[in-house]
């Protein structure tokens, strides 16, 4: 397994319930711990930031095969390049609505939960880290 990390995060909005925001990043990642934080937004109104790092070994797995059983690890795999960033972070995002309804779903809408998988590279460049998280996804897809 060549992912350090992974981190999930939405957004609930004024408009949003915070609580039913949860429950989508609780579906989403797999994991019981949301962590929110109160912020405001441009126009002052208050916007409540929820967020779940995934840090054990057997979540970030689990994790994985949910997006492998929902067709998204194979997008992500022949996209490995273009969402990868030069601090060896692979980006995607998820429908909120989607998760919401119970399915994993890459975002088409701006209603989403932003996801980040941090890649275990050394030396710390985009190509080692292209060529660990393909290693990664590559063994997952087989099995």
């Amino acid at each position: 397994m060549n992912v350090l990390y992974a981190t999930l995060r939405a957004m609930a909005r004024a408009t949003e319930d915070e609580d039913r925001v949860g429950e989508v990043l609780r579906f989403a990642s797999g994991v019981d711990e949301v962590v929110k934080t109160a912020v405001k937004d441009h126009f002052g109104n208050r916007t409540v930031v929820l967020s779940v790092d995934i840090r054990k070994k057997r979540d970030i797995r689990a994790f994985l095969k949910r997006l492998s059983e929902a067709d998204i690890l194979k997008i992500l795999a022949d996209e490995i390049e273009e969402r990868t960033d030069d601090g060896c972070v692979l980006h995607f995002r998820l429908e909120k609505q989607g998760a919401f309804e119970g399915r994993l779903v890459l975002a088409v809408s701006k209603d989403v939960v932003d996801c980040a998988l941090k890649a275990a590279a050394y030396p710390a460049k985009k190509e080692t880290a292209v060529a660990s998280l393909r290693e990664t996804f590559q063994e997952l897809l087989s099995s």
